[in-house]
């Protein structure tokens, strides 16, 4: 019998002993977990011939730690997914997941944030749900950090600013790294005297970039609002320029200039049995590992439905358009359209134990190859996690 069909029936037996009950709310708490996944996958790859397929079992223990009074808000979590192929072994890893969150409330006024975390990942479809790019086999060291700090100056009125540091590595050099700066400085103000619910934002950035082959400096800056229409539904809207200054690494080196709209809009709706959201952007990003930046846009939602008390029935989709000109916003040549979307269903036995299973399709197109790939996963996974001071 394989392994991961012995894991997963202990694990099913363990749905009878499972203690009821959630973690703590406020307080510390250490909080071990794991999850069992057992996907099919007709295209690890994303090839468009010479398709491989294969079944994959991730075995993942973790560890959380909270802490939580009136003023600290602390969370460390620790993750290790070990991914084992049942043909291609060769792609057998250990990726790793660190995350550390850090809020203090020096005044009521004034609070503090600092958020870091540590990835080692390998998966090629990494980085679908966020950029709808696809990455290769190779193993990638990503870190990041961030500190900052908001003060509010009224009951509705605010102003936060923050800076963040992101780093990648890979170990192929056919990727190329990356090191980005960023400062973002954001002022909310009550808007409710000319709309009714409004909160008024106002958004300046600057950011710097290093990448392998290419250095990229950006400022931006946005205008925006986010309404509470109802109590049910919620809008944010953000929009503005972004001008890029792009420098290529050649012989002799180039400097080229764009200046480009971004926005972001937000549709949020919370019901008594349903939750979604509906987010659309448009900016210029990262296109992590090609040595440059893109210009995405994306439209991406997430719908869950209850059918009982514990059931649900979720659903997540999404479309991406990842573009540059050779010269302009990037060294690299991008033409591609992502489209995914994924059905799910999810079972709660208690709060601490939950049952998972879904389809998720996937196609890439190359518009500067002409190539289509199309990739198609089924999973199944549980994941059982037990609070040692509940």
């Amino acid at each position: 019998m394989p392994l991961s069909f012995r894991v997963l029936i202990i694990l099913t037996c363990l749905i009878c002993l499972a203690p009821p009950g959630g973690a703590k709310a406020e307080g510390f708490n250490l909080v071990p977990n794991i999850a069992l996944r057992e996907e099919y996958n007709d295209n690890i790859f994303f090839s468009v011939q010479d398709r491989v397929s294969d079944f994959i079992t991730t075995v993942s223990p973790g560890l959380n730690i909270v802490d939580k009074t009136e003023r600290l808000d602390l969370a460390l979590t620790g993750r290790l997914d070990g991914i084992y192929y049942a043909d291609t072994s060769e792609l057998d890893s250990v990726d790793q997941h660190y995350l550390g969150h850090l809020g203090y409330e020096i005044t009521e006024r004034l609070s503090l944030l600092s958020d870091a975390w540590y990835i080692e990942d390998s998966r090629p479809d990494r980085d679908i749900i966020e950029t709808g790019l696809v990455q290769g086999a190779e193993l990638r060291k990503r870190r990041f950090f961030s500190l900052g700090g908001d003060y509010q100056t009224g009951e509705n009125t605010s102003n936060n600013l923050f800076y963040r540091y992101e780093q990648s590595d890979y170990t192929d050099e056919e990727f190329a790294d990356s090191r980005i700066h960023s400062v973002d400085f954001q002022h909310t103000w009550d808007a409710r005297r000319v709309f009714e619910e409004t909160i008024g934002k106002l958004n300046i950035g600057y950011a710097n970039a290093d990448f392998s082959t290419s250095r990229v400096e950006s400022v931006s800056g946005t205008i925006g609002a986010a309404w509470n229409t109802t109590e049910l539904w919620r809008l944010v809207l953000d929009l503005g320029v972004r001008y890029t200054v792009t420098d290529v690494i050649t012989a002799p080196p180039e400097t080229t200039r764009d200046l480009s709209g971004v926005g972001k809009a937000t549709v949020e709706y919370r019901g008594m049995s349903t939750y979604a959201n509906l987010i659309f952007l448009h900016d210029i990003r990262e296109a992590r590992g090609r040595g440059g930046t893109a210009s995405r846009t994306e439209l991406t939602g997430w719908v869950s439905y209850r059918l009982a008390e514990r059931f649900r029935l979720t659903l997540s989709a999404g479309y991406y358009l990842n573009r540059s000109l050779q010269g302009t916003v990037s060294i690299v040549k991008v033409d591609e359209q992502t489209l995914r979307a994924r059905p799910g269903l999810r079972y709660e036995f208690t709060d601490d134990l939950i049952l998972e299973a879904a389809y998720k399709y996937t196609r890439v197109r190359d518009d500067i190859d002409r190539t289509t790939a199309a990739q198609n996963m089924v999973f199944g996974q549980i994941f059982w996690q037990w609070p040692i001071f509940d």
